[in-house]
């Protein structure tokens, strides 16, 4: 809860100590699981210099389906070494989504931009 507080609060710094503070059986609960993606998805965002991936990856925090539509729309239009990030983005966020049928549907088109 208070890692989600921080988070909340824009504290990143905070959160991602609070998290690595736990001990790892409670690292690896399904609560945790989320957050340690939401943290590895905030921390590949800061290292962008491209602001429509910043806002495709914050959008994806938010709402997972259309942040992972975002993503692909910027898959389709993005080529050579920036497919990379997005492609790491679109791996750690189809994780954010518990419809099997959905994440596999996404999956195929991530995978049809990409050969």
């Amino acid at each position: 809860l208070l890692i989600k507080i921080y988070l909340q609060e824009g504290e990143v710094d905070k959160a991602i100590e609070s998290f690595t503070n736990l001990d790892e059986k409670d690292q690896e609960k399904p609560q945790a699981k989320t957050i340690k993606i939401t943290l590895n998805l905030i921390q590949l965002a800061k290292k962008q210099d491209d602001e429509r991936l910043q806002v495709a990856i914050q959008a994806t925090i938010n709402n997972p389906i259309q942040g992972i539509e975002q993503l692909l729309d910027l898959l389709a239009t993005s080529k050579g070494e920036q497919r990379e990030p997005i492609k790491q983005s679109l791996i750690s966020a189809f994780d954010l989504i518990e419809d099997i049928k959905l994440v596999s549907q996404l999956r195929r088109k991530m995978a049809s931009l990409i050969f």
